[in-house]
């Protein structure tokens, strides 16, 4: 399936993983924080803030909670590295298996 794949394949993989991980984590706080810092009226706010290796974010708008979330940085690093880490480790093994042996080399060379 991947074999034969260029090393652009890897990165466009990658980076379609993080833009879609993107949409789908951080979309609904996006737009929590965008109807927030664009209503009109008083008391409404994002709030960042980390503590004990986890990132937190509330979203306020006009004094009521909206939206609300939290993760913990070992699984921000897990989301971000592990699935184009895996997609590295399978590109690796067929590129690997992509290469002829030996033995495939002189029966290639026998036939020429």
């Amino acid at each position: 399936m991947m074999k034969r794949r260029s090393v652009w394949w890897l990165f466009g993989s990658w980076i379609a993983y993080w833009l879609v991980l993107a949409a789908v984590k951080l979309g609904p706080a996006a737009m929590a924080a965008w109807k927030a810092t664009h209503a009109v009226g008083t008391g409404s706010s994002v709030q960042v803030s980390v503590s004990n290796l986890t990132f937190n974010l509330a979203v306020v708008e006009l004094g009521r909670p909206t939206w609300s979330g939290s993760i913990h940085m070992a699984a921000l690093v897990a989301w971000i590295a592990v699935v184009p880490l895996a997609l590295w480790f399978a590109w690796f093994a067929a590129a690997r298996s992509d290469v002829p042996t030996g033995a495939a080399r002189a029966r290639s060379r026998a036939t020429n």
